[in-house]
C-alpha cells in the first residue's frame, strides 16, 4: 500500500514547506517521520516542534477540492472550493464560505451557497446523499 504522511499540526502550507510526502511505502514513511519529528517549525506566527503525524492511504487523483470546517461558539464556518491543493492560499477568491448556526442542521439547502456556482458534475457529487 502506498501512503501519504504529513504533520498533524495547526498550521498551513505544509506542502510548500516540504512537510508532506506522497506515494511512499512504510519504510519511507518511517524515515520521513524520523527526519522531522521534534523539528521546530514556524508558520503564520505559530512556533512549535512537530510532534504528531497523519499517515493515510495515497489516492491518485486528477482534481483536488478544499474543505474547511471551523467550529465556533455560535456555530460552524464551512468553506469549500473546487480549486484545492497547495495553491489554495493564492486562490482564496475561489473559496465560498457559509456560517451554519449551532441550532441548524447541515442540509443541501444550507450548503446551497457553497455549491451553487460549481460545474454540474461537481454539484452532483456535492449533492449526493
Amino acid at each position: 500500500m502506498r501512503l501519504v504522511v504529513k504533520p498533524d499540526m495547526l498550521f498551513r502550507k505544509r506542502g510548500k514547506s516540504g512537510l508532506v510526502a506522497l506515494n511512499l511505502d512504510m519504510a519511507q514513511v518511517a524515515e520521513f517521520v524520523k527526519q522531522r519529528l521534534g523539528k521546530e517549525v514556524e508558520m503564520g506566527g505559530c512556533k512549535a516542534p512537530i510532534t504528531m503525524f497523519i499517515v493515510e492511504p495515497f489516492m491518485p487523483h486528477d482534481q483536488e477540492f478544499y474543505l474547511s470546517i471551523v467550529s465556533e461558539r455560535l456555530g460552524s464556518t464551512l468553506s469549500f472550493s473546487e480549486s484545492g491543493g497547495i495553491e489554495i492560499e493564492e486562490n482564496w477568491d475561489k473559496v465560498k464560505t457559509i456560517f451554519l448556526p449551532t441550532e441548524k442542521s447541515l442540509t443541501n439547502e444550507a450548503c446551497a451557497p457553497l455549491i451553487a456556482t460549481l460545474p454540474l458534475e461537481i454539484w452532483i457529487l456535492a449533492s449526493w446523499k
